[in-house]
């Protein structure tokens, strides 16, 4: 039996050693890749979830002969247009009234401008709805949310008064 000569050995020993690097190389390029993706990707769904944002201003209640009116101040504190705009009224876990659409909506601008009957608010726009209710007694928590389908999302309580 013959053995392999140095020549042939050192260069099998680099075709070893050559293959080894480059798939190496090629599996971290790949892996390199595909978390650079997936981070882009998170950051794009995380700047997402930032920029859209509600707050809700003020909750003020006027009693009226059969009930209450509650009227619900929202606010665009984020920097997109949120969209299908959905406010809820409740007492003790139930919704008593919704409203899908602000009476009207206005923004700060030169000249102020105002929209009316709107299911959406730009950016930095404020607006408000009215919830009628029936009347509960004093001490009775209520309860508003208001959600967009951006996700954005407020809520706002309110003690009934004697």
């Amino acid at each position: 039996m013959r053995a392999v000569s140095p020549v042939v050995a050192v260069i099998l020993v680099l075709g070893v050693a050559i293959t080894s690097v480059a798939i190496a190389y090629m599996w971290y390029s790949t892996a390199q890749s595909e978390m650079q993706e997936k981070a882009a990707s998170r950051k794009e769904q995380l700047k997402s979830e930032t920029r859209a944002a509600m707050v809700i201003d003020r909750v003020m209640i006027k009693p009226t002969a059969g009930g209450l009116q509650v009227y619900v101040y929202v606010r665009n504190t984020g920097d997109v247009r949120l969209n299908q705009i959905h406010i809820y009224l409740t007492v003790l876990g139930e919704v008593v009234a919704e409203a899908d659409t602000l009476t009207a909506v206005w923004a700060a601008t030169e000249p102020p401008s105002v929209r009316w009957g709107s299911s959406y608010l730009d950016p930095r726009e404020a607006g408000y709805t009215v919830l009628s209710t029936p009347l509960y007694p004093p001490g009775t928590v209520l309860t508003v949310t208001a959600g967009s389908a951006e996700g954005a999302s407020a809520t706002a309580s309110k003690v009934l008064g004697g």
